[in-house]
């Protein structure tokens, strides 16, 4: 059957806003491109061929998967010290899985670099577990830093344990006015100096943060829409 043309420009305005959705959709770790995740797999180029970014430690190796529970590989979490266990509240942006150093809960961890094929003007991510204890005298804290050209640093955004808390979500975002974002490095440099991991998530390698909730005004815009298909067709 032969479709009205004033139906052609509503399903084009739909596609393209279920394209740009599925463009902003964060790497959550749940799904890894060409496998499955799992606890100490490597994560270093399965996301270039889709989302053009890579990820290292500096110095040299790979950061690896961690999963909530045992065994702990990055960060005691609650009052009792749970194993890789985020707060009540960030398990919506934790899910199961999320991104660590060496898959232990030790010293200070290495640098972790995130690398883009082309440059991006916006990116935004979530660390988790950022602790601080006697009124912030003993904390963990981890500096974001977007860089350039040569590793330029552009912007920096510190998290500090004082601010963030045990087993909940550090958020951290850059907008800027031009793709200038070549690379991503999120470094250490609290004053607690043992017992420490590194616990990333939620990344979205080039948009701003958002929290993983629906906007009801998009789903209520796609609902009428495939309505408005749906009733004409009939």
């Amino acid at each position: 059957m032969v479709r009205p043309l004033f139906q052609l420009p509503l399903a084009a305005a739909l596609l393209a806003l279920f394209a740009a959705t599925a463009q902003a959709v964060p790497i959550d770790f749940e799904t890894i491109p060409g496998g499955a995740p799992s606890e100490g797999l490597v994560i270093s180029n399965q996301f270039q061929a889709t989302l053009g970014v890579t990820f290292e430690l500096e110095g040299g190796g790979s950061p690896v998967l961690a999963q909530v529970g045992d065994p702990m590989t990055a960060f005691g979490g609650s009052r009792d010290n749970l194993p890789d266990q985020p707060s009540a509240a960030a398990v919506a942006q934790v899910g199961q899985f999320f991104l660590t150093d060496d898959g232990v809960v030790g010293a200070p961890p290495p640098a972790l670099i995130i690398r883009y094929d082309t440059a991006v003007s916006a990116a935004s991510g979530i660390l988790i577990d950022v602790d601080g204890w006697a009124q912030g005298a003993i904390f963990e804290a981890f500096r974001v830093e977007a860089r350039g050209v040569g590793d330029a640093v552009l912007d920096t955004i510190d998290l500090i344990g004082a601010l963030a808390g045990d087993g909940e979500v550090a958020p951290w975002s850059f907008t800027r006015g031009l793709e200038d974002i070549f690379s991503i490095r999120i470094s250490y440099f609290g004053n607690k100096g043992e017992g420490i991991g590194l616990a990333f998530d939620y990344f979205s390698p080039s948009s701003p943060y958002e929290p993983p909730i629906p906007e009801p005004g998009t789903i209520a815009l796609v609902a009428l829409g495939l309505g408005i298909l749906g009733s004409r067709r009939r």
